[in-house]
């Protein structure tokens, strides 16, 4: 599997695992809903700065290693994270 497509899937998948949708990850991180969906689709125009990568692996609560495919453990998913309701 190519660089892009791990980190896409990978976004996609801890998402998921959190409960959020896109729409909720979009507001954790005051982005687009849109924004998300490329990412997550391959469909970006350019690279992700550190401080963007940075700022997706805390609100998924998970290393950017991981989101990288530098590693393969995602961690734990917190017991306290922000679900749906809890974003405005």
């Amino acid at each position: 599997m190519a660089e892009r497509e791990i980190f896409c899937e990978r976004l996609r998948r801890r998402r998921m695992a959190l409960g959020y949708n896109q729409r909720t990850l979009a507001r954790l991180l005051d982005w687009k809903p849109s924004t998300i969906s490329h990412y997550e689709r391959g469909r970006y125009k350019q690279s992700m700065s550190f401080a963007r990568l940075r700022q997706v692996a805390r609100a998924l609560a998970t290393s950017t290693d991981y989101l990288l495919g530098l590693s393969s453990d995602p961690g734990p998913i917190p017991e306290e994270h922000a679900f749906a309701e809890d974003v405005p």
